[in-house]
């Protein structure tokens, strides 16, 4: 990594403006990266890519021979840098989107089960802790009674958590 504003490349992504040079050999040293003069490139152009002002990276574009970019040249590669910023910022938005979309899914299935399996299991917990106390005193015909009560919120709760999950799988075909 290069620190910004210690090469043209930087420069540009630091200043948010086109930075050219059409002949590396006589650019200022401290512009012309050791790399670039290695590489024997003879002459560079350095875009960076903006979307409403912000410089979201550069485009850099050798040439292995001295070249003037003409005004129309650059011109063209603001163009293209605006439009390239554009579709990088389109693209992280597009991300973003997809991660609020997958918190938002994540926060409703919490819900259902909340509001469903787990409001279920806590009454079991109590029904069966209510069986246990009638098993105790031996009042046999109450606890049948309330033996039927936990067995059908059972499966209720068998009905509940296979129509949620069914619900998901489709989800995810659809996706």
């Amino acid at each position: 990594r290069i620190p910004l504003g210690e090469c043209l490349c930087g420069e540009a992504a630091l200043t948010g403006k086109i930075v050219s040079s059409p002949d590396l050999a006589k650019a200022e040293p401290v512009l012309s990266r050791n790399a670039c003069r290695d590489e024997r490139f003879g002459s560079v152009v350095s875009i960076p890519l903006k979307s409403r002002e912000r410089v979201l990276g550069i485009l850099t574009i050798y040439a292995q021979r001295p070249h003037h970019f003409s005004a129309m040249d650059q011109e063209l590669l603001v163009l293209v840098g605006h439009q390239m910023g554009l579709a990088i910022e389109n693209a992280q938005l597009y991300d973003r989107t997809r991660e609020l979309a997958a918190l938002e899914e994540r926060k409703r299935i919490a819900q259902e089960i909340h509001d469903g399996i787990a409001q279920s299991l806590a009454y079991l917990n109590l029904e069966t802790q209510h069986l246990e106390e009638l098993l105790k005193t031996r009042s046999g015909k109450e606890a049948l009674s309330v033996l039927k009560e936990i067995r059908q919120e059972v499966q209720n709760t068998y009905e509940d958590t296979r129509e949620l999950l069914v619900g998901f799988r489709a989800k995810f075909k659809e996706d």
